[in-house]
């Protein structure tokens, strides 16, 4: 029984225990990115196909991180990513298969990404979430790609995303996991 003088200990604490059950937050890194001067490290032909540091994840792809809107490209099909620089502030993507050049795109410092700390940032892609029928929760979500070298000279890319919102609009909820993916650096 709560002592008279305090009755908003039953309450607070069943705050405190459903705004702690909605917290989520996983995190699968390897080591961090190499501090790079300019884009001109970045110059060189990737692999595709990423090696996440849990082998039993789904297989990261270099082109979809790059083009995430582009239902009609075969990303399965992309064995490389070339990159090279167009000037002091301007990357040349290229996909390549077995077919040859699948895709092409060029990204500009301030229009598509921001260069900071050493690392390539792509824009961040915000949404909503609950908008479709069966979906448990009414919130945002975001999804942020980072893309350097690791220590190594590899290629890296760290994936973060995250949704905040209401559980069944009852539960405050916040999930984030952040991804880090090796793309080996073919030359």
């Amino acid at each position: 029984m709560t002592p008279p003088d305090r009755p908003w200990q039953p309450l607070t604490l069943l705050l405190l225990v459903l705004g702690l059950a909605g917290c989520v937050e996983t995190s699968a890194t390897r080591d961090d990115f190499a501090p790079l001067p300019s884009l001109a490290p970045l110059v060189g032909v990737y692999r595709n196909r990423g090696e996440a540091p849990n082998a039993a994840s789904a297989p990261m792809l270099l082109s979809r991180l790059l083009w995430p809107e582009d239902a009609n490209l075969p990303h399965e099909q992309i064995e490389t990513i070339g990159v090279e620089i167009l000037g002091a502030r301007t990357l040349r993507v290229t996909a390549q298969g077995q077919g040859g050049v699948r895709k092409v795109g060029e990204y500009a410092l301030g229009r598509d990404f921001r260069w900071e700390n050493g690392r390539l940032w792509l824009h961040p892609r915000l949404g909503v979430a609950g908008l479709r029928s069966g979906e448990p929760m009414v919130g945002t979500t975001a999804e942020g790609v980072s893309l350097g070298l690791d220590l190594d000279g590899q290629g890296k890319a760290r994936q973060t995303a995250s949704a905040t919102g209401m559980a069944f609009l009852v539960v405050p909820l916040h999930v984030g996991a952040t991804t880090d993916v090796r793309f080996a650096k073919l030359r």
